[in-house]
């Protein structure tokens, strides 16, 4: 699928958005919204994806696309925006790779979470600021098949990686949003 536009409410919010681009922070008041993902120029009743959400008042989400044009999902994920001890950062993984069950590990260490299916998301770790090089295994081979290296965790973030794309296809890769926290 090509660039895609998202309908908030029956009004255009992004134009043109791409494979593995981010929006930036968009608002909204709290309640219930109506979303629809089209390829972009087209009508909200062409959508890939559509459905309502509801949002509350003082919290903020990552809405993340996943999956493939025949088997589109939107995933809600809350951001841990607590503050963080000095010299500290969090990260948490989030699988949206519709064929592949991950196990997140730093390189050629040893497994940081339980096997992430589709759509699931580990908790957060906090972790010494720093840059780290991590390694997303195939469950049953434990043989990376993806891999996310010079990863800068920086004090005071609070980081979300998305691994999307497919395994048989070749096209997985990671996306790390980054968001400040106080510290």
């Amino acid at each position: 699928v090509g660039p895609l536009d998202i309908y908030v409410d029956g009004g255009l919010a992004l134009i043109g958005l791409g494979f593995g681009e981010t929006s930036g922070e968009l608002r909204f008041a709290s309640g219930d919204h109506q979303f629809a993902v089209v390829p972009s120029g087209t009508a909200p009743d062409a959508s890939l994806v559509a459905g309502s959400i509801t949002l509350r008042a003082g919290r903020e989400l990552y809405a993340t696309l996943v999956g493939t044009a025949d088997a589109a999902s939107v995933g809600l994920f809350l951001i841990d925006d607590r503050p963080l001890d000095a010299g500290r950062a969090r990260f948490r993984v989030i699988n949206g790779s519709l064929d592949s069950s991950l196990v997140p590990a730093f390189a050629g260490g040893a497994a940081l979470t339980e096997p992430l299916g589709f759509g699931d998301a580990s908790e957060y770790a906090q972790i010494d600021a720093g840059i780290y090089d991590l390694d997303f295994l195939d469950e049953a081979s434990r043989e990376a098949v993806v891999s996310l290296t010079g990863a800068e965790f920086a004090e005071g973030t609070a980081n979300d990686i998305l691994i999307v794309g497919q395994a048989a296809n070749g096209t997985l890769a990671t996306i790390v949003e980054t968001r400040p926290v106080e510290v």
